[in-house]
């Protein structure tokens, strides 16, 4: 079913979380192609280390950088992710998430100095970078414009 919906939408990539995944072996055996994404601190598999072991255990699988699940894990993890998986970088999402709000949110609105240094990591990465900030009405369009805005000052 994957594979159907893929080839209609024109789809780059198939993104996972590794909890999602009893049996990599359908995946593997996919013409779609699989990407991993980092977790955050809510799940058990959210570390470095568990998306290297991923990657080796799976070569066809891409990586899906999630700037705002790295944070919540270590903030320290940013550049390690960005040097030790840009061969396989295929996406980042971007936005804010934490313990207090839970959701992802548009991350303009939480910007500080650490949040900007943070984000430098990202300035030579050429993939695309997903915006996750969620909007409930038409009426808060603008939040994404602000967000756009915000990422080209940075």
């Amino acid at each position: 079913m994957i594979s159907k919906v893929c080839k209609q939408i024109k789809a780059r990539c198939v993104v996972f979380h590794e909890e999602q995944i009893e049996d990599y072996t359908p995946i593997i055996n996919s013409d779609f192609l699989p990407a991993i994404e980092n977790d955050d601190w809510r799940k058990p598999k959210h570390s470095v280390e568990d998306i290297k072991n991923i990657l080796s255990q799976n070569p066809k699988f891409k990586f899906t950088f999630d700037f705002a699940h790295a944070i919540t894990v270590s903030p320290l993890d940013v550049p390690i992710y960005i040097n030790a998986f840009k061969d396989k970088l295929i996406e980042v999402h971007f936005s804010m998430v934490n313990k207090e709000i839970g959701k992802h949110d548009f991350l303009y609105k939480y910007d500080n100095e650490e949040i900007r240094k943070l984000i430098q990591y990202l300035k030579n990465v050429s993939v695309p970078f997903i915006l996750e900030g969620v909007i409930s009405s038409p009426e808060e369009i603008e939040l994404i414009k602000r967000e756009m805005e915000y990422i080209k000052l940075i």
